[in-house]
């Protein structure tokens, strides 16, 4: 039950004549005899009751007879333990007629008399399976059956309540079967369920923006430039006028404005006998009369086509909408799309706003309540900044990732498929040297993001433990100006404050190097696009419309190229956030009630503890097989040095822990099948360290009971003694305590407190 023998290891033992069904417990111990590192295991052979140790580095098997070997302990140093025993000659006597205290001190003696024998070595690693190990023994000489549902095997083989599944890292504590699997964005999807209005609202919101953004580009640049605001070919002009060109011009200025844009028209001249163009100094002129040219001139019929790409040298028809009042038209147009846009944008951050600040509500709620949960162990694992962060940090972050990434990576995805469309409709050339640096950006990220996140999580530690230092440090200022240790406090703090400092340039110098040089081969791309157009206009395989569309669009693609770049940045810092907000909801408390836990109205107050034995940490044992019985109406005081257990007791009659061993019953019932509610709601407390919450000093009193009437609070002051100081105060019982209000002294918090 403490540790499953090797192949190797139940060989060796085989080999020597022990039994693999006959050992009650196994310890595997990674030192050797001399101490140095190796593979050592023991064994306890409850046929023969003896204990076998086998050296697997060493290949040496050495057995000892349990009789013999009494006494067993464990001595502790900085990084290692030893396990040792007291060697007899004979076996020990029994008990026969003397009292347990004489024969107790009778064993001790004849123990005294024999040899220590280290029986093995091993790194704090192994401490904890060590004393349970050592627990196991000590039960077996007494005689007392050892099953492997025995509550020593609970600690290595805690299971999760729901399903029974035994946890694969028994410090945290987080069942794999019913933990959550589903992705961390689909999960933090889930808290949108009750805002599905906004969410919608917010789709559309975006949809309508993107295809704003897709549309300005075409108006500014096509359309101003090459349709309004150039000049029409003179050629194309006369023969318009005189029809024989037939172009698609309406009487309705925004269907001439449409068409204009998406018939995309070009034209060419082909050599023809009878064509009505003639080519004359170099240009080319239609003919109102064909007599009055002269002989040879050559003649040309215009062709108008819908694929530029069909002949050579063709031109796009331009100055189709050449009118001062389109130039208003259009401006007119541009501004009422800015507005549109503004007002979608008003439309969507309100929405937005709305629903991630209740998201975030929520999510501190589920937080705080998992948290509130957890057992008293969690806590104090676990320093109180840190927890802070847990709650505050960790949701604001994920709110910033909801109003400052989510939405935006939503609309620049629908940018950039819809602006790709569109840049290698207008000239693929050009967009194919858009994408050249994307290879090498995703070369970068592949390398840079492992260690950003590595850092970011380094970065969160070392500001939840300054946070710890200085929560430490503020809640026990009285302490700290009593001892006049304000400047060894301070300098505690720039040693924290200095790793923090120096977690956070790591985390600067990385993002620092990773995105310039991203932004750098983008930066690189735009200016070469630059160069290449310009040459296409010279050339007449673009319009200048057609450049500053697509220069428009270009910017508009290194928007969302960009934003990935950095996005990465934001979504890092959000899945390390949610990572840790997951692990305390999915994490189940170490105490929990039985699956029919027994409700108790009233506790009367029988108390029983038999052989029970408890430990914070494996190497300081607290309780060792203690037993007593309190009668009801019995009023006991425990006397003893500090550390020894007293307020363990009370910890563990409150059930603030589970014993390690052994039992506690509260009035013949288990105290592990009495519900918890109904078991603390029985016992009242008063801690040493007294805590008095903000509220009114009727508040705390009421704080065990909430309807809880002013007489019974009256009543329960007078019981404490604490009725006459509380109407000395000017406000009475409506006083005011806590942080930032009166203080009272250490006696009158005291009193309160009992109260």
């Amino acid at each position: 039950p403490i540790n499953k023998l090797t192949a190797e290891a139940a060989a060796c033992f085989t080999e020597h004549g022990v039994v693999e069904d006959d050992i009650l417990a196994a310890l595997h111990l990674d030192l050797d005899h001399d101490g140095n590192f190796g593979d050592t295991w023991l064994a306890l052979d409850i046929k023969r009751m003896r204990l076998c140790r086998v050296d697997l580095s060493k290949k040496s098997y050495d057995e000892f007879e349990l009789a013999l070997l009494v006494n067993p302990y464990v001595d502790n140093f900085t990084t290692s333990n030893a396990l040792l025993a007291y060697c007899i000659a004979e076996p020990l006597p029994p008990q026969g007629d003397m009292e347990k205290k004489e024969y107790e001190l009778f064993c001790e003696d004849i123990a005294r008399k024999g040899k220590t024998e280290i029986v093995g070595f091993c790194t704090n690693a192994c401490k904890r399976r060590l004393f349970a190990f050592v627990h196991i023994w000590e039960k077996t000489v007494k005689g007392e059956e050892v099953t492997e549902d025995d509550p020593i095997f609970e600690q290595f083989n805690a299971k999760c309540p729901k399903c029974g599944t035994v946890y694969a890292d028994q410090n945290r504590r987080i069942c794999e079967n019913c933990i959550n699997k589903k992705g961390l964005i689909f999960r933090l999807l889930e808290y949108f369920k009750p805002f599905k209005l906004h969410l919608v609202a917010v789709l559309i919101c975006l949809v309508l923006s993107s295809c704003v953004s897709l549309v300005s580009p075409i108006i500014s640049g096509q359309l101003l430039y090459d349709q309004v605001i150039d000049t029409a070919d003179t050629n194309v002009t006369v023969a318009y006028e005189n029809g024989a060109i037939d172009l698609p011009i309406s009487d309705n200025a925004i269907l001439n404005m449409w068409n204009a844009v998406a018939s995309k028209l070009y034209y060419y001249y082909e050599a023809a006998p009878d064509g009505e163009f003639a080519l004359t100094d170099g240009e080319y002129v239609w003919i109102e009369d064909a007599s009055s040219l002269p002989e040879g001139t050559e003649r040309y019929s215009m062709v108008l086509t819908h694929n530029k790409d069909e002949v050579a040298e063709t031109n796009r028809i331009t100055g189709m909408l050449h009118k001062k009042s389109n130039v208003y038209l259009v401006v007119a147009l541009i501004v009422f799309l800015a507005l549109f846009s503004l007002g979608i944008g008003i439309v969507q951050n309100r929405a937005n706003a709305t629903m991630s600040t209740e998201v975030t509500k929520n999510m501190k709620c589920d937080i705080y309540r998992a948290m509130s949960a957890l057992s008293l162990s969690y806590f104090n694992q676990n320093p109180t900044g840190r927890l802070n962060n847990r709650v505050n940090y960790d949701a604001v972050k994920i709110r910033s990732f909801y109003i400052d990434g989510l939405p935006y990576l939503l609309v620049n995805v629908l940018n950039f498929v819809g602006l790709t469309i569109f840049l290698f409709s207008i000239n693929w050339q050009l967009t194919l040297i858009v994408f050249v640096p994307i290879p090498i950006i995703i070369m970068i990220f592949r390398i840079m993001l492992p260690k950003l996140w590595r850092s970011y999580s380094r970065q969160w530690r070392r500001s939840s433990s300054m946070n710890a230092m200085m929560g430490d440090s503020l809640n026990g200022i009285r302490v700290v100006k009593a001892f006049a240790k304000e400047a060894e406090e301070t300098n505690r703090f720039y040693e924290y404050s200095n790793k923090l400092a120096n977690a956070n340039l790591k985390t600067n110098i990385i993002s620092l190097c990773l995105f310039p040089v991203v932004s750098l081969l983008i930066g690189m791309t735009s200016q070469a696009i630059w160069g290449f157009g310009g040459v296409n206009v010279m050339g007449k395989t673009m319009t200048y419309g057609q450049l500053t569309t697509y220069l428009g669009y270009l910017g508009m693609i290194f928007g969302p190229l960009n934003f990935f770049s950095t996005f990465t940045n934001l979504i890092t810092d959000t899945i390390n956030s949610a990572q840790r907000m997951f692990e305390v909801l999915d994490m189940i408390p170490e105490i929990t009630d039985a699956k029919e836990p027994v409700k108790l109205e009233e506790i009367k107050g029988d108390i029983v503890f038999d052989q029970v034995q408890f430990h914070y940490a494996p190497n300081r044992p607290i309780l060792k097989n203690v037993s007593f019985e309190i009668h009801a109406g019995d009023h006991v005081g425990l006397v003893g040095h500090t550390g020894s257990g007293k307020s363990t007791i009370a910890n563990l009659i409150t059930r603030m822990y589970d014993v390690i061993s052994g039992s506690i019953t509260i009035d013949g019932h288990n105290i592990k099948d009495i519900e918890i509610q109904s078991l603390r709601r029985n016992v009242a407390i008063v801690s040493q360290e007294v805590y008095l919450f903000g509220g009114t000093i009727a508040d705390n009193i009421r704080y065990a009971k909430p309807e809880a009437t002013m007489d019974e609070v009256i009543a329960a002051a007078r019981a404490a003694n604490a009725h006459d100081f509380i109407m000395r105060l000017p406000e009475g019982y409506e006083t005011r305590v806590g942080i930032g209000h009166r203080s009272l002294s250490g006696g009158e918090r005291q009193r309160v407190s009992i109260a």
